[in-house]
Order: structure tokens, then C-alpha cells, then sequence
């Protein structure tokens, strides 16, 4: 991940069964003592999913009981702004890449690693070997705040597509010390996830085309509040 602000893509990608690039990442500070336990100690045989932004709304009994959250963090959070202002919106000029992966598809993806870490210990990579990212496309920053945009007129609450720019004051609102996150640059290969069988089918189209029903069940659920008026202090690119 590095901090574009938003205004370049990167040629860096990182494979998940290359540990050598993968020890640049951020969160590898945490997974680091992890794979130590492992590797240094053996206490324990570590096996670390990194997930990308995750979209689409969970389903089953836990959350449609109102235990859990069906939804992830990041699009949600751009949702609420955008809303908030009635306009899509991106860091800088949203040329930033991030991966990305259905919310079922993940599971899944824990579900095959947790049946092979028991009926197959042996023949799966654990510690610096048992890092799996999960990702089946990318998207840029321009392209979800586009998508959300367009179903902000959609369903009414904007009059154009297009998106701006958030200003100083608006990343600072909805955002906060985050803010920077959101123009940053992140992309991968999934090849050790899928060497265990996984197979995602869907793909950056379906995250734009769930746009429109998310923004829907986070108002049926109050998730998000329709302003009495938005103002957006944002800049075209």
C-alpha cells in the first residue's frame, strides 16, 4: 500500500505466494510476530487471509437475527459521505487501484483454508508460506465513486453523475485521520488462495452493480441518513 493521494496507479503487485514482497506491507507489522510464533517458536502453525475492500450485503441466520453486520467498512463509509453531500467523491483525482472481493466469496475462501488446515495440514503452506490474499479484481477510486454517483441519481438524491474531488474540510469530516487511506494504492494476486481450490466468479462489474441495493438496505436499516441538504465542497478532475 503506498500513499498516492490519489492522483497515480502503481506497477507494484503483490503475489501472495511471494513472502519476500509481501513483508513491505503495512499490516505485516501484526502478522510478522504471527509468523514468528510459527516459524521462530513453533507454538503454533499460522494460516493469514488479507482481504481487499469487501463488498455485497451477508446473508444467514446470524444476520437476519440482527446479530451481525451485514456490511464491511469501506464502501459503507463512502456511501454515507457521498450521500451526505450528494455526490460521489474520491481522494485527489481517484486514480488509485484497489482490489477487491464478495463478501461470500470470502467466506468461502475461510471455509476451504479452515477444512485444508484439517484434513490436509501437511500439504498446505503455513507461516511466511500461509499468507492468502483474497482478491478477484480491482477497481479505481474514480471508477466506485462513478458507480456511486450514479446510483445516488438513481435513486434520487443527486443530479450528477460525475464525481468531485473531496475537499480539505470534507476529508476531514467524513474521514478523519483516514483520510489518506482512501487515496492509497493496493493490488495483489491471489495464486496461493486459488492453488486451494478457490474459484470467486465475481467480479468488479457485480461490486458496481450492488452499489445501488446497498445504499437501499443501509437506509431500510437507518445506516444512513438522507440530509435535510447537502452541500459538496468538492473540485471536478
Amino acid at each position: 500500500m503506498d500513499y498516492a493521494d490519489g492522483m497515480r496507479s502503481t506497477d507494484i503487485i503483490y503475489d501472495d505466494t511471494d513472502p519476500h514482497s509481501l513483508k513491505n506491507l503495512p499490516q505485516m507489522d501484526v502478522c510478522t510476530e504471527i509468523i514468528a510464533a510459527d516459524k521462530l517458536e513453533g507454538y503454533i502453525r499460522s494460516y493469514i487471509i488479507l482481504p481487499p475492500t469487501v463488498y455485497g450485503i451477508a446473508t444467514g441466520p446470524i444476520f437476519e437475527a440482527g446479530i451481525s453486520n451485514p456490511h464491511s467498512t469501506q464502501i459503507p463509509i463512502l456511501l454515507r459521505a457521498s450521500m451526505d453531500r450528494r455526490r460521489g467523491g474520491m481522494i485527489g483525482m481517484g486514480k488509485n487501484v484497489w482490489p477487491n472481493v464478495e463478501i461470500h466469496e470470502l467466506a468461502e475462501l475461510y471455509n476451504i483454508l479452515l477444512d485444508s488446515t484439517i484434513l490436509h495440514p501437511d500439504s498446505i503452506g503455513h507461516g511466511c508460506q500461509g499468507i492468502y490474499n483474497a482478491v478477484n479484481g480491482e477497481y479505481s477510486s474514480y471508477q466506485l465513486a462513478e458507480g456511486i454517483g450514479q446510483a445516488l441519481v438513481d435513486l434520487g438524491y443527486a443530479d450528477n453523475p460525475i464525481p468531485l474531488t473531496f475537499s480539505t474540510e470534507e476529508e476531514n469530516k467524513y474521514f478523519g485521520s483516514f483520510a489518506r487511506a482512501f487515496g492509497t494504492n493496493s493490488r495483489c494476486l491471489g495464486t496461493r488462495s486459488k492453488s486451494l481450490g478457490w474459484n470467486p466468479k465475481l467480479t468488479t462489474e457485480d461490486m458496481l452493480k450492488g452499489i445501488k441495493p446497498e445504499i437501499e438496505a443501509l437506509m431500510a436499516t437507518r445506516r444512513i441518513m438522507v440530509p435535510q441538504s447537502g452541500t459538496c465542497l468538492g473540485t471536478p478532475v
